[in-house]
Order: structure tokens, then sequence, then C-alpha cells
């Protein structure tokens, strides 16, 4: 029971996120919080998260999505790298796991481009684009059937 609980909490949370100015002190420190001692339950086994574990330039931890575009790039919201009160420091990517917090393919960057029209103000361009180290894409690993599409030889 405490399982479903668990599910059904963090879908619940996660479809309701607002976008926000302040995004890491009012969701996602908070969620990072949450997320980890969800995790440190025995009976977690939620399905597989892929996302980012950030740290922040003032030490703090905060979380955020991405998704895999590419063997290289990630595309997420400019917000996770800036949102007009925090600085991200590092993002963490995290891939294949069932954790946030721990195992997975774990690949650290801090090379991030912001969207050149991004606004702290107002959130206009909320996109940005991450560089990481080469993954292998497989099935585990965040291939889709875009990059099928696009590209069927190539894993």
């Amino acid at each position: 029971m405490k399982l479903i609980l668990v599910i059904v909490s963090l879908a619940f949370s996660y479809a309701r996120e607002p976008i926000t100015i302040n995004y890491h002190e009012t969701i996602g420190i908070p969620q990072a919080f949450l997320i980890k001692h969800l995790e440190e339950a025995q009976d977690f086994d939620g399905a597989r998260i892929g996302g980012l574990l950030i740290t922040l330039s003032n030490g703090r931890q905060s979380v955020c999505g991405s998704s895999l575009i590419s063997s290289t790039r990630l595309v997420t919201a400019a917000h996770c790298w800036r949102d007009g009160r925090n600085q991200a420091f590092l993002f963490t990517v995290v891939l294949g796991s069932v954790n946030l917090f721990s195992g997975g393919v774990r690949i650290n960057t801090n090379s991030v481009e912001v969207h050149a029209g991004y606004s702290t103000n107002t959130l206009n361009n909320d996109i940005a684009i991450a560089a990481i180290s080469p993954v292998q894409l497989t099935e585990h690993l965040g291939r889709s059937s875009i990059i099928d599409k696009i590209n069927p030889k190539k894993q």
C-alpha cells in the first residue's frame, strides 16, 4: 500500500508542476528532499527515473527533468540552470536507474547553453541544451523511435 501511495504522490506532484520564477527554492529543492527520502524507503521500486540532480552554486541540491535527444545532448528547461535567484553549478545526468540519488549511468556536466532569449522574469524561451560525454543509446538508456528513424543504424 505504501508503494502505491508513493507512486501516486510522485505522479501527481510532477503532473501539476507549474513553471515558476524561483523554481529551485519553491519546487526543485523540496522535490530533491522528497525523492531522496522516498528512494531510501526499503520498498521503493518506482519506474525508471531519468533526470537531473543539480548542484547549485550555493551548494544546495535540486532536481529537474531532461530528455536525452542524442548520445551527447539533452534538452531541459532553462530554469533548471538559472531561475532568477539560483544558478546551477553542475548537472548530474542520471540515466537508466530507478533512483535519482544512486545507481544508473551518471554523467556530470556544466556545459549548458541556455536559449539566448530566455528571461528569468517572464520565463520566455525556457529551454536549454546540455552537452554530455557520449553514451551508448539502448532501449534502456533513452533510445527512441524518433532517433531510430533519423539514424537507424547508429547506436
